[in-house]
């Protein structure tokens, strides 16, 4: 449902702006490019990353058992 709000909030031509880098954005950032393992969308080949629920680049749910 969040992605279908984003999804409809672009259309409607609205564009979401990060103001700064947080704490937790930092951390989240780090163990995302010192992961060893890179997987790829299904639907668009985009690299994803352990734990995503949706792809960053075509939004399509991973449905991926990450256990």
């Amino acid at each position: 449902m969040a992605m279908k709000t984003i999804k409809l909030l672009k259309k409607l031509g609205y564009d979401l702006i990060k103001r700064e880098e947080t704490e937790l954005y930092k951390v989240l950032k780090q163990r995302i490019q010192s992961s060893d393992e890179e997987f790829h969308c299904r639907r668009c080949g985009n690299v994803i990353y352990k734990h995503q629920v949706f792809c960053d680049k075509c939004g399509l749910e991973l449905k991926m058992d990450w256990e």
